[in-house]
């Protein structure tokens, strides 16, 4: 029989034995520096080629369009931006992370990370949220923590009264957060008197000296825009997860709230107050302010009045026994004006001097005018009704309301130990990962037709950030195990390839990045410096994992650059003595060394090893005895047992296909072991196998 696919790649040694299963019968129990072929065959890893020195300790892809696609290199204290331009790649520009802050290793491998056409977010639960926004045109970019909008007070037609506070000097600070204003005109001074409720009850202090006047320094309107304290201020309530869906801006996963996510308001839909327009992917206000104006009909007490005009164009003043009538001015116990006390005059005999009396019949009470002031006539009044204004008094009234576009702030039914690990939109839904489940929320969750949230599977995650490949949505289950979650016939459904427990994942995972094209391939970076990558495609049945690592060197980090053409892979490369980006030269068809000559071994073990002690077989076995080999142009490489010593072909084999023949015993099962030398291309085309089940 003969095994010419290896679409499995290497599988897990837990499978041992295990002949009845497709995944053994088209994979190898080793598959280094090897990736499957479309066609079935197992080639030799593409060697890597340098491309600049670099003190970055993480790449991140940046993409804004076919032809400006960007990698960003976050080192420590800088961000370098590298783009590849006519087969050169190069550094553009570097920026610092905004106050100057200084970035861990850890911290940098823990980012995550949202990209917003030309921005980028990062998240860390360590320092505030912060964003980049590069200027493609002039090649410059610009860094600055996020500052959001969580508090609204859009009062429009309203004043504030401004509070104060005290800064560390004494000086008195101007806050945004005073009482709001009413205005309401007296009529009797003409004057504009103003309230800090608006059934004019309370009056404002300074309502007549010092009236309020909008545009002044002291007075605002519209938005109430400080920042609110219990989201990004202090060391627990920063976010860990940074997520853009749609045109809204997610974060998540804070230490004080960790299962606990905000969604911004939808861009384009903050309101227009004043000249100000809030930028809403920054706005978490969770309602709507609604004015809505009402026209009712003033109090009696209201009832705009006029003083009486006498016929010749005079005023006329309230009188009796023919002589004016007047009064002295009061406050009632609202502090309103009022002319409640009468005042009558008496002429002393042999006197042109008045004396006014408060009674007419006692001659000792006498208003003292020189202290208090001359007496007032009382206008007489009468109702003016005209104009229909006067007789209308308008109030506006303000609803609070959640609609399709406010934010949404939601706390998942999970317990107070769980954590959200990431938020990622696929399959027409949007996917919420945390510790111990997986939420589903509808594409168009909103704060109105979405107050809760239901688990859809409880595998858990680890703190990966999910990748989206041919549509399918892969994260990485607790234990290192791959998840998928795709749409099959207009259903979702659950992968159940992808999900075997893996031992070549079992050395912890660092970071997961898709490449799509011209094969569709997941990237893992490992913590041991070594890199395990995944051909999949399902529309050919290939799931083909490999291992692959440097000799000396480490694999730091990974991206993906885009280009007219094609999509270039770019590796992290790391040592003692140096530090710089490559490329994956997949066009490379002579040498296959990596940068610097260094030679890299890519072997395939195929899976039939004893699997009984004492060379015990169960029953009926099969064995390997020969593998068909492409060497390409020179053609040599080591063949041998799994247990045994490798020899090398002896002699050149030309481009000839080559049928490599292992010699053993025929009372024992072994596998065959095929080794590249030095940089060699080489092809695995079939191996054979002698022997039944």
């Amino acid at each position: 029989m003969y095994i010419n696919n290896f679409r499995y790649g290497e599988i897990s040694r837990r499978n041992a034995g295990r002949f009845d299963t497709e995944f053994y019968q088209n994979g190898a129990f080793l598959f280094r520096n090897l990736t499957t072929c479309i066609e079935g065959g197992a080639t030799r890893r593409p060697p890597i080629r340098k491309l600049i020195d670099s003190d970055s300790k993480r790449l991140v892809p940046f993409t804004i369009s076919e032809s400006l696609s960007y990698v960003i290199g976050l080192s420590n204290d800088k961000m370098h931006f590298y783009r590849y331009v006519l087969d050169e790649f190069t550094e553009i520009v570097a920026v610092g992370y905004p106050g100057g802050r200084t970035l861990t290793d850890t911290q940098i491998h823990e980012l995550t990370y949202a990209q917003y056409y030309t921005r980028m977010y990062f998240a860390h639960n360590d320092f505030r949220p912060f964003m980049m926004d590069y200027n493609a045109s002039s090649d410059t970019a610009t860094v600055s923590d996020v500052t959001i909008l969580i508090n609204q007070d859009a009062k429009d037609r309203y004043y504030f009264s401004p509070s104060y506070i005290t800064d560390a000097d004494g000086k008195e600070l101007t806050r945004l957060e005073g009482r709001i204003l009413y205005q309401k005109v007296n009529e009797e001074t003409g004057l504009v008197e103003w309230y800090f409720d608006e059934d004019f009850e309370e009056p404002y202090e300074y309502s007549v000296a010092f009236p309020p006047v909008k545009g002044e320094s002291s007075y605002i309107t519209g938005y109430d825009d400080y920042e609110d304290d219990d989201l990004l201020t202090g060391s627990d309530h920063y976010p860990s997860i940074v997520a853009v869906i749609g045109d809204s801006l997610w974060f998540a996963a804070t230490k004080a709230d960790p299962h606990t996510f905000w969604k911004s308001r939808i861009l384009g839909t903050s309101q227009f107050i004043d000249g100000y327009v809030a930028d809403s992917m920054h706005d978490f206000i969770q309602f709507q302010v609604i004015h809505t104006e009402i026209e009712t009909l003033v109090e009696d007490e209201e009832l705009p009045k006029t003083q009486l005009i006498s016929a010749t164009g005079e005023p006329m003043w309230e009188q009796e026994a023919a002589e004016d009538m007047y009064f002295t001015r009061d406050k009632d116990k609202d502090g309103n004006y009022t002319y409640a006390e009468r005042l009558y005059w008496y002429n002393e005999t042999n006197s042109e001097e008045k004396i006014w009396l408060y009674d007419p019949d006692d001659k000792t009470t006498v208003y003292d005018w020189e202290t208090l002031g001359y007496p007032i006539r009382k206008p007489i009044m009468v109702y003016d009704f005209s104009s229909l204004d006067q007789l209308m008094r308008y109030k506006v009234t303000m609803d609070f309301t959640a609609t399709d576009s406010c934010a949404v702030r939601l706390e998942l039914a999970t317990g107070r130990q769980d954590r959200i690990r990431f938020i990622k939109p696929s399959c027409g839904y949007i996917f919420i990962g945390t510790s111990t489940s997986e939420w589903r929320l509808p594409s168009a969750f909103s704060a109105v037709n979405n107050k809760t949230a239901d688990p859809y599977t409880n595998y858990g995650s680890i703190g990966i950030q999910p990748i989206i490949l041919n549509g399918s949505m892969i994260f990485i289950q607790k234990s290192y195990i791959l998840r998928e979650f795709y749409l099959y016939q207009g259903y979702m459904a659950n992968s159940d390839t992808t999900i075997t427990n893996h031992d070549i994942l079992s050395a912890g995972i660092k970071e997961m990045l898709p490449k799509n094209t011209p094969t569709p391939t997941v990237y893992f970076v490992m913590d041991d410096g070594t890199a395990r990558v995944l051909v999949y495609d399902k529309e050919n049945g290939i799931q083909s994992f490999a291992r692959w690592d440097m000799e000396g060197r480490s694999i730091g980090s990974t991206a993906t650059i885009e280009t007219n053409n094609k999509d270039i892979m770019l590796f992290l490369v790391t040592s003692d003595t140096e530090s710089f980006i490559a490329f994956l030269d997949e066009g490379e068809t002579e040498s296959f060394s990596d940068e610097g000559g260094i030679d890299y071994v890519s072997e395939l073990l195929t899976p039939y090893l004893e699997i009984i002690d004492n060379k015990m077989g169960l029953g009926r076995f099969k064995k390997s005895n020969a593998a068909y080999i492409r060497p390409l142009e020179t053609g040599h490489v080591y063949i041998g047992d799994d247990e045994r010593q490798l020899n090398k072909t002896n002699y050149a084999l030309g481009n000839d296909d080559y049928r490599a023949v292992l010699m053993g015993r025929m009372d024992r099962m072994y596998s065959m072991r095929i080794r590249s030398f030095e940089d060699e291309p080489m092809t695995i085309l079939a191996f054979q196998i002698e022997g039944a089940l």
